[in-house]
């Protein structure tokens, strides 16, 4: 979805996340510290606003936002 790659998962090029996307706003939920400034660069090159959270707060962020 975000063209990412990583290397969470053995003999996969993916990572463990959730991506949470509304109308007007992206939401990454991953490991921060595996986050690289070209994670961010590429985002920027691609012109997407994307937020990124830990990956252990999905649960409390979806709580808040089914309210």
């Amino acid at each position: 979805m975000l063209n990412l790659r990583g290397s969470d998962i053995k003999y996969n090029p993916v990572f463990f996340s959730y991506v949470v996307v509304s109308m007007d706003q992206v939401h990454l939920f991953i490991d921060e510290t595996k986050v690289v400034p070209a994670v961010y660069n590429h985002f920027n090159d691609e012109g997407i606003q994307v937020t990124v959270h830990p990956y252990e707060k999905i649960h409390s962020f979806l709580k808040d936002e089914v309210r």
